[in-house]
C-alpha cells in the first residue's frame, strides 16, 4: 500500500461471498472513512500502511453483535478525496487520494457467514467529493444515513420536554468520557484507574438511561445512546485486556469501538439539537 504522493493508494474488501451494500461514512479528527457490512463477519488482521502518503492505517473489526457489523476504517493521514466501487459481488475497492495510475491491490477479506448465494452484486457507489477547506475544521461527523433532502429532517425536540432535560444531563456526563475515548481511538495511553472509573460512570448513565422511557418519536435517540454506551464499555474494557495481555489485536478492537461510540454519540447530540452555543463545555 505504498505510492508516491500523485498516486491514488488502492484498498480492496474481499469477502469469501457476495458482500451487502456497506454504509460509508468519513469522520474528521482524526480524519478516517469507515464502511459498516451488515451480516458479515471480519477475517482479517490489521494494517499498518508504512510509508503510505495518504493511509496511516486500515482496521477490521466487529462492530456490533446484533446486528451483526463488521466495520472496516481506514486512517488517513489528512483529510482527502476517495473513490469507493464495486467491480464484483464480493469485492470493494476504495482508492484514496492522489490522481496518478492506481498501484496493485492490498486485499482486506472479509467473510460473510451462512448467506448461501448471498445478496444481489453491489452496485458501484459514487465518488467522495474533494474535501473543502471548511472540512478540515472539526465538525460534527455527517449520518451515513442523513436524507439528501434537509427538507426532510425533523426538527430537534424541545429543550422544555422532561425526557430531553433528563437525557440533556445524562449526555453532558457521557461528554466527559470524551477524551479518554478518543485517546483510546488514537490508541495513546490511560492509566488503569482513569479507564476503570469511565467505565463506572457509563455503566451508571446505562442504569439511568434504563429508568426512564423515551417517546416513540424519541426511542431511536435513546437506543443509540445506549448502544453508545455499550460500545464505549467494550473499547474501555478491551483497552483494559489489551495493556494487561500486550495484544495489540485488542488495541484496534478497542479503538473501533471507541470511534463508534464517538460517532453515536455526536448522532444523539444532533437528534437532541445540542450545539455548542448551548452547551459549552461538550
Amino acid at each position: 500500500m505504498i505510492t508516491t504522493p500523485d498516486q491514488p493508494t488502492t484498498v480492496v474488501i474481499e469477502g469469501d461471498a457476495p458482500l451487502p451494500t456497506p454504509t460509508v461514512g468519513v469522520v474528521g479528527g482524526p480524519p478516517r472513512i469507515y464502511l459498516d457490512f451488515v451480516g458479515v463477519l471480519p477475517q482479517a488482521a490489521n494494517v499498518i500502511a508504512q510509508g503510505d502518503p495518504w493511509i496511516r492505517r486500515v482496521r477490521i473489526a466487529q462492530h456490533s453483535q446484533d446486528p451483526l457489523v463488521t466495520r472496516v476504517v481506514i486512517d488517513l493521514l489528512r483529510p482527502t478525496a476517495h473513490n469507493i466501487n464495486a467491480p464484483s459481488p464480493d469485492r470493494v475497492v476504495i482508492s484514496v487520494g492522489g490522481e496518478g495510475p492506481r498501484p496493485a491491490v492490498t486485499p482486506t477479506p472479509v467473510r460473510s457467514p451462512g448467506r448461501g448465494s448471498g445478496p444481489a452484486p453491489v452496485p458501484p457507489l459514487p465518488p467522495a467529493p474533494a474535501p473543502s477547506a471548511a472540512d478540515k475544521s472539526p465538525t460534527r461527523p455527517p449520518s451515513p444515513k442523513e436524507p439528501a433532502s434537509r427538507s426532510d429532517v425533523q426538527p430537534p425536540p424541545p429543550a422544555s420536554s422532561s425526557y430531553v432535560k433528563t437525557v440533556t444531563a445524562l449526555v453532558a456526563r457521557f461528554e466527559q468520557q470524551r477524551p479518554l475515548l478518543m485517546s483510546i481511538d488514537t490508541r495513546g495511553e490511560q492509566a488503569a484507574v482513569s479507564l476503570q472509573v469511565a467505565a463506572n460512570e457509563i455503566n451508571s448513565i446505562v442504569r439511568s438511561l434504563g429508568e426512564i422511557r423515551p417517546s416513540r418519536a424519541l426511542a431511536p435517540t435513546h437506543d443509540r445512546l445506549l448502544q453508545a454506551c455499550t460500545l464505549a464499555v467494550q473499547a474501555i474494557q478491551a483497552r483494559m485486556e489489551a495493556v494487561a495481555a500486550g495484544n495489540p489485536t485488542l488495541e484496534w478492537n478497542a479503538a473501533s469501538a471507541a470511534a463508534g461510540a464517538l460517532l453515536l454519540l455526536d448522532r444523539v447530540r444532533n437528534d437532541l439539537g445540542l450545539t455548542k452555543e448551548r452547551h459549552p463545555d461538550a
